[in-house]
């Protein structure tokens, strides 16, 4: 009888400290639960800045390329614009105005200022 208590009695110790190693393990694993349910929601929010910063990059590549094209387009009015000047500095110098070249009298540039705009287009009471 006594063996069989004892032999109760250590099989009751041994239940004890398997429950107290499986709450651990639970405790464990509702922790591992949670970190995994912290980087999920980590996860989602880097997506969604992900996705953020490449629409801005897109945005940007965009502007760049726009303000790429607009340097173009100004310098080549510029070079117009120069050439049109020096060719009008050569006929007056010279003082034989009908040397003028068309070119230098069709020079249309793109203004962003509705009043140069208006002036260029002709019409100086648009403001």
């Amino acid at each position: 009888v006594d063996k069989l208590r004892a032999q109760a009695a250590e099989q009751a110790e041994l239940v004890r400290a398997q429950e107290t190693e499986l709450n651990s393990k639970k405790e464990q694993l509702e922790g591992l639960r949670q970190e995994e349910q912290k980087l999920e929601k980590q996860k989602a929010e880097s997506v969604k800045k992900l996705e953020n910063l490449n629409t801005n990059l897109q945005d940007t590549q965009l502007n760049i390329s726009q303000a790429k094209a607009l340097i173009t387009q100004l310098q080549e009015q510029t070079r117009q614009l120069n050439d049109a000047i020096s060719s009008c500095d050569t006929v007056i110098e010279s003082g034989d105005v009908s040397q003028i070249p068309d070119t230098a009298l069709r020079i249309k540039p793109d203004f962003r200022d509705p009043l140069m705009r208006a002036i260029v287009n002709g019409d100086s009471n648009k403001q």
